[in-house]
């Protein structure tokens, strides 16, 4: 993914890259995805720790890192809607394949399943969708 972001821009990087798996591990390389003075907005919810080198890859690079979490919309709602703006955008024009996002599936009866899941075992739950259709 790294490489690709290079490739296409020039070796540049990207102005705004958005963390959106909520897997701790996946941070590290999207710090890496920005330009130097880029921006990395954090819209999901990732639990857990990470290993990385602080100013490598983002205090020496001028790496601005905005969370969209916990409450915190009243002082990004600007940045928050555009954001959500952006995501939905590329969805629409299938610029991200949703439903290969998806690896699991719950009746709304066992929602408190898929809910731990995603509390305890965020790693393998990329995304989870709850059916209230049946």
């Amino acid at each position: 993914m790294i490489e690709e972001v290079k490739k296409l821009t020039e070796n540049r990087g990207v102005d705004v890259a958005i963390e959106l798996t909520g897997v701790p591990k996946v941070f590290p390389q999207v710090c890496k995805l920005p330009r130097n003075e880029g921006k990395v907005i954090i819209l999901s919810s990732p639990h857990g720790t990470v290993e990385m080198d602080l100013y490598t890859d983002m205090h020496g690079r001028g790496l601005q890192v905005i969370g969209l979490g916990g409450g915190n919309y009243a002082s990004n709602r600007w940045i928050d809607f555009n954001v959500k703006k952006l995501c939905l955008s590329l969805i629409e024009n299938k610029m991200i394949k949703v439903n290969e996002l998806i690896t699991h599936r719950y009746n709304w009866k066992k929602a408190d399943e898929g809910y731990f899941l995603l509390l305890k075992d965020r790693g393998n739950a990329l995304g989870v969708i709850i059916d209230w259709t049946k």
